[in-house]
């Protein structure tokens, strides 16, 4: 059976939030399969991520890449076993955790069959344009 995880992700940047710098740096680099289609998470779901870096903080809503834990974890273990075990560790206190999500500031795409909403957004004013 295909996965629904048919995008590819590499992420660029330390991501923002999360653990300890030292695990978040160890992202860098690392190659994630991940949805098809960028999410967008509201201004409630980011302050949900418990993050007081001042990029969140300011932030009202963003978009990100949707990444299956399991498959990230063992794709970061290969680069570093001690951070993976470590977010591992945090997890066991969320068993129902299913994803990471990555801002799309931190990646870059890899995979061109991913799509971003404003890259498929028509706004109102052109759609009726765009029926003639």
């Amino acid at each position: 059976m295909p996965s629904i995880y048919s995008g590819l992700i590499k992420i660029t940047k330390t991501p923002h939030y999360g653990t300890s710098r030292e695990i978040r740096e160890a992202w860098v680099g690392r190659e994630l399969p991940c949805l098809p289609q960028f999410d967008r998470l509201t201004k409630e779901e980011i302050e949900a991520t418990h993050c007081d870096c001042d990029v969140c903080h300011h932030r009202t809503s963003g978009y990100v890449a949707i990444v299956p834990i399991r498959e990230a974890l063992e794709i970061l273990a290969r680069k570093s076993p001690w951070a993976a075990e470590q977010l591992r560790s945090s997890l066991s206190e969320n068993p129902t955790a299913e994803h990471f999500a990555f801002a799309e500031e931190e990646i870059r795409v890899i995979d061109s069959s991913v799509t971003h909403p404003r890259m498929t957004e028509v706004p109102a004013e052109a759609q009726g344009q765009l029926m003639r």
